[in-house]
């Protein structure tokens, strides 16, 4: 299981939040993709949208992403976490370690891509990604299904 920080409007824990739902109706977070399908050992880039000019820095941006697991699991997994701009390492979960990048250049812009190389058939699963600032915040989660690779064939 996991522990989020209390970011600064909004209570996170292991069960999805009803209460993220944008008070004004401008911050929208999307998926760029709602499922990935892809083979084991392979590589994944995991990618949300939000909107571009809500903060001027990272340091306005509060960011977890979560895998629930498709085994019905409900407790979730830390992918990666950021928190006032800064990379909250330490709170990813061990299946994920060393293996998730983000591409923190592309925050300002809007976008949240995560990479998750070697991915595993236990990778399977929904992936969940918050993004807050000191005002608003949303919500948006994509599926992705791991098949596991041939092995011995000729």
């Amino acid at each position: 299981p996991f522990v989020f920080k209390v970011f600064p409007f909004f209570l996170f824990g292991p069960h999805i939040s009803e209460s993220l739902v944008s008070s004004t109706g401008t911050f929208v977070v999307n998926v760029s993709q709602s499922s990935y399908e892809v083979e084991e050992n392979s590589n994944v880039t995991l990618e949300w949208r939000f909107p571009p000019d809500t903060v001027s820095s990272t340091h306005g941006l509060f960011i977890l992403c979560a895998m629930i697991s498709g085994t019905g699991d409900r407790k979730g997994k830390t992918l990666y976490q950021l928190y006032a701009g800064v990379e909250e390492l330490e709170s990813q979960d061990q299946q994920f370690l060393g293996r998730v990048q983000c591409e923190t250049g592309v925050l300002l812009e809007g976008l949240m891509r995560l990479h998750l190389s070697g991915v595993r058939t236990q990778d399977s699963g929904l992936y969940h990604c918050e993004v807050n600032t000191h005002t608003d915040g949303d919500h948006a989660q994509c599926q992705v299904k791991v098949k596991a690779s041939d092995v011995g064939e000729f």
